[in-house]
């Protein structure tokens, strides 16, 4: 029987997600983190393996609870 363990982002690709979530590019990504594009698109590669899921929409839709929840913090 498989386990289904959620594997954790490093430090690296959760501020990737963090911008991804907001609509960020990946030129942009790699512009604003100092990487090169390539690397941006290891990284989103990596975060959707990770979270299960194969498009920015989905991991927008997967993250929307918490997205909602970080918005209503900051008010």
């Amino acid at each position: 029987m498989k386990q289904n363990k959620k594997k954790k982002l490093t430090k690296r690709e959760i501020e990737v997600k963090k911008l991804l979530l907001v609509g960020f590019s990946n030129t942009k990504i790699a512009s604003k983190l100092y990487i090169t594009q390539s690397t941006a698109k290891r990284h989103i590669s990596s975060i959707y393996r990770k979270e299960g899921v194969n498009t920015r929409f989905e991991l927008f839709v997967k993250n929307f609870k918490d997205i909602i929840t970080g918005m209503n913090k900051n008010q």
